[in-house]
């Protein structure tokens, strides 16, 4: 796991940084791979990388060249990820003639572009942000993974130079360009407000700051004078398999989670596993513990003072079923008031769910032992959970319309279930220009509205449902891994969102993956299905079935869990000079901070993104004014 930073200008200028000032920026990402660092620099492109050294430790640098400088092949590659069928891919190019120097897999990575160009990706398996170049045509590549587990961040800035591209792996580290414009997209702000997601397709917290999206390319010509750039997506899942019976689903299911861990496995480093206590971590756990031996577990979360049975318990009861090293890692109100902010001023970015401080104090433990962990991320997006989510969706829906008369459509419907502040509550939230500023979440809005296009009020809806929850919730919990274990210098690996196992889930009927018991399943409108709530056991059917034998009924049948905390109640009113901050006050109503300074645990929901934006806003932009002009 690595982190990359470049910038490159048109072929007959030259960056506007020195060296010097390229290793500070790269060097903010240093937490990403503290193991080693490199730097290439030709006349008008500069690539430069961290690493974290998981697999031929002692080969494996970056950037890597690729083929005879100076000749129509040589290629420049600096990648972060992890390619996990990379032993195959090396097979088939050895067949064609390459000749390998390391056992790394950025080396096949850097040949197979060589060989295939973009067509390479088509081949990949695995987690990937990479930038390619290739000096004789002046042509600079960059491309993500397919579910978006690797970020990737790009920037056009205008220099003394002339105006030239800028990339990396966090935002963090583009701000810091000398000639860059800092300066909040409002839009985004609005829609993190709603979303908790600090991207959203291919907009940033940071106006100007794009992101790659997943399965998306960014093409970068630089033979004109000012650089050429392009975007487009390079992976597509059409499904066109007929779909199994149930049975046959389930067995399939284990067989491609089975094979999805035995290839997250790969790797010269210690692997580790999150076993969070419920059942995605404990899957993922009980498939390592069959093909390794001594495995190392952990578990964060807070203690409960009356002995209530939490995540810690069901961890803790699981992991001596299997014998694991386990560790328990406590989280109270002093580590996550104290790591809250820190991480914030570290990523550049709002942190997405309160979780994110726990995973973060996992890996820092981890990090003693091993630099992998893998972990549960995508099973319900993938195979139907949050039944309280598809539960909610659906009696919206029922109910035809709002208050005030407006048709409930799908896209709507999913707004206002998934929403921490509504979009039509922003007027009591955010001061007039930022509100105006923000286009009345026109970003937010046209985003879920594209997830839905063709679904009806049916059950198409609730497919569609899954699907923007893959978009836009599992987008996040991927890049809240990626962000708090990389903040550790531990690499975080989820068998569960792997492209293979997506593949072989989306071809599943929405039946195999949620049901609805006979009392309520009634043909036609969905609202009529599921106006009672969901068990657990109705979600994610094929993997309870699928790992019936291997689980204990305890975690089968518990609800949803995932390193739970009692935020709200950790939420301080005690933050009287963030509420004072001119910045702040600037995007905030002076009567929302007041409810939410007076009752911030009875005000969680608003809470919790407002202070997040908050603490962004005061590390980032401290006492300058940030006001729009109406």
């Amino acid at each position: 796991m690595c982190g990359l930073f470049g910038i490159a200008a048109s072929r007959h200028r030259e960056p506007s940084l020195n060296d010097a000032q390229i290793v500070r920026l790269r060097d903010r990402l240093r937490r990403r791979g503290p193991d080693d660092a490199g730097l290439w620099r030709e006349r008008n492109v500069v690539l430069a990388h961290r690493r974290l050294a998981i697999v031929d430790p002692v080969r494996g640098m970056q950037p890597l060249s690729i083929g005879t400088p100076g000749t129509p092949e040589h290629g420049v590659l600096i990648y972060n990820g992890e390619l996990y069928n990379h032993r195959e891919i090396r097979t088939d190019l050895e067949a064609c003639g390459a000749r390998f120097e390391t056992n790394c897999d950025s080396e096949v990575v850097g040949r197979a572009l060589a060989a295939w160009g973009e067509h390479a990706l088509d081949r990949m398996r695995g987690m990937f942000a990479l930038a390619w170049y290739r000096p004789a045509e002046h042509h600079l590549l960059l491309a993500r993974d397919p579910l978006g587990i690797k970020p990737l961040y790009h920037m056009v800035v205008d220099t003394p130079n002339g105006r030239e591209i800028a990339f990396a792996s966090e935002p963090i580290a583009l701000i810091g360009h000398p000639y860059a414009r800092v300066a909040p997209d409002w839009a985004m702000v609005s829609a993190y407000l709603s979303s908790i997601r600090t991207s959203i397709d291919d907009r940033s917290m940071f106006e100007g700051v794009s992101a790659v999206r997943p399965g998306g390319l960014v093409r970068v010509d630089l033979s004109p004078d000012v650089p050429a750039i392009t975007t487009s997506t390079w992976h597509s899942e059409e499904v066109h398999d007929e779909p199994l019976d149930f049975e046959k689903a389930a067995s399939g299911t284990r067989e491609a989670v089975l094979a999805s861990v035995e290839a997250h496995l790969m790797g010269d480093a210690a692997i580790t596993s999150m076993l969070s206590g419920g059942l995605d971590s404990a899957i993922i756990t009980a498939a390592m513990c069959d093909r390794r031996r001594d495995v190392r577990t952990y578990c964060a979360g807070a203690v409960q003072p009356d002995g209530t049975e939490n995540d810690l318990h069901h961890a803790a009861m699981f992991a001596e079923a299997l014998e694991t090293i386990h560790t328990t890692v406590p989280v109270d109100r002093g580590s996550f008031e104290e790591v809250w902010p820190w991480m914030i001023g570290e990523l550049g970015v709002p942190l997405s769910t309160p979780n994110e401080v726990a995973i973060y104090l996992v890996a820092k433990q981890i990090s003693a032992h091993g630099k992998v962990v893998l972990s549960g991320e995508g099973a319900d997006e993938l195979f139907g959970g949050y039944g309280p989510v598809l539960h909610h969706f659906a009696l919206t829906l029922s109910n035809g319309t709002d208050a005030v008369g407006r048709r409930w459509t799908p896209a709507r419907a999913y707004l206002s279930t998934c929403s921490w502040i509504a979009c039509e509550a922003k007027a009591a939230v955010l001061t007039p220009d930022i509100c105006e500023a923000a286009d009345d979440d026109v970003l937010l809005r046209t985003a879920v509205q594209s997830r839905f296009v063709h679904a009806d009020d049916g059950p198409s809806a609730l497919r569609a449902c899954l699907r923007a929850q893959r978009d836009f919730n599992l987008t996040g919990l991927l890049g809240r891994l990626d962000t708090a274990t990389m903040l550790a210098s531990v690499e975080g690996r989820t068998p569960f969102a792997d492209i293979e196992v997506a593949r072989f889930a989306a071809q599943q009927p929405f039946a195999h993956l949620v049901q609805f018991d006979a009392a309520s399943s009634v043909a036609g409108h969905i609202g009529e299905g599921m106006i009672q709530p969901l068990p657990p056991t109705a979600t994610k059917r094929l993997l309870r079935h699928a790992f019936a034998d291997v689980i204990p009924p305890a975690i089968i049948n518990r609800p949803k869990a995932s390193f739970p905390l009692p935020f709200q109640s950790w939420l301080s009113g005690d933050v009287s000079s963030l509420w004072q901050s001119a910045v702040v006050r600037d995007v905030f109503c002076r009567e929302a901070i007041q409810r939410v300074h007076t009752d911030p645990s009875g005000q969680w929901q608003s809470a919790w993104p407002m202070l997040n934006i908050a603490m962004w806003l005061q590390q980032f932009w401290g006492s300058q004014s940030l006001r729009v002009a109406a």
